[in-house]
């Protein structure tokens, strides 16, 4: 139930006396943000799925790109100073996209390369087709492109995780130097507290010796007092 209020408050509508427990009123639901039917808000996660994209696919894509694309030109222009094809230029841009994109950077790189060298340096020229004279050619270059980005990435891996483990070990390091001070420190409290025990232990004996010397000194002068006292009432008498 909804009960509409007075003409002289705001004009809202509120849940009712009647109503249900859990009953939101309009102004309730107007304040609220936007949500699925089962409570959760909205995530508007299109810039991060982007910028996601962009990191893990682009960028490694657009680096293998440009770096076969410089060692095709490089190649092309050194074409005529050897009697065979350059290819080395595509295995240092394999190792640098795998170096620097990771394993799918060095795969696609890989295959930009593979392509580039059947269609420009393996007869017929120009052309993808292989003749089976130079079937074995290509593919001994296919696999020295693969073990060069397996290595690649694999030495980027260690390191970064080399990296990693050095960056653990600083904080673990950290860490433990922190909890070290800190025990110093509750250490250096506790013998602190322990020699302000000790000296009022130590003020606490002095004060009951003296108090000790004071009541001996008080019997020994009650004692001669009626040691004196006995001849003098035996004169008096």
């Amino acid at each position: 139930m909804i009960s509409v209020m007075g003409r002289g408050s705001e004009s809202a509508l509120r849940p009712g006396a009647n109503s249900p427990p859990g009953t939101r009123s309009f102004a309730e639901f107007d304040r609220a943000p936007l949500s699925y039917s089962l409570g959760q808000q909205l995530p508007l996660r299109a810039p991060s799925v982007l910028a996601k994209f962009a990191t893990t696919v682009l960028r490694p894509s657009g680096i293998a790109l440009v770096l076969v694309a410089a060692a095709l030109a490089a190649t092309l222009l050194l074409r005529g100073l050897f009697p065979y094809p350059f290819l080395f230029l595509f295995f240092a841009a394999v190792m640098v996209s795998a170096w620097l994109g990771g394993t799918s950077a060095g795969l696609f790189a890989v295959f930009l390369a593979t392509a580039a060298v059947d269609y420009f340096f393996v007869p017929p020229f120009d052309s993808f087709a292989i003749n089976a004279t130079d079937a074995t050619y290509f593919g001994a270059f296919i696999g020295c492109s693969l073990v060069a980005s397996w290595v690649s990435s694999s030495k980027k891996k260690s390191e970064e995780a080399l990296r990693e483990s050095g960056v653990q070990l600083e904080f673990r390091v950290a860490q433990r130097t922190a909890e070290l001070h800190r025990s110093n420190a509750e250490l250096r409290e506790s013998m602190q507290a322990h020699d302000k025990a000790q000296e009022a232990l130590m003020n606490t004996q002095s004060e009951l010796a003296h108090l000790s010397r004071v009541l001996t000194m008080g019997e020994l002068t009650s004692s001669i007092a009626h040691e004196v006292n006995q001849p003098l009432t035996a004169v008096v008498t």
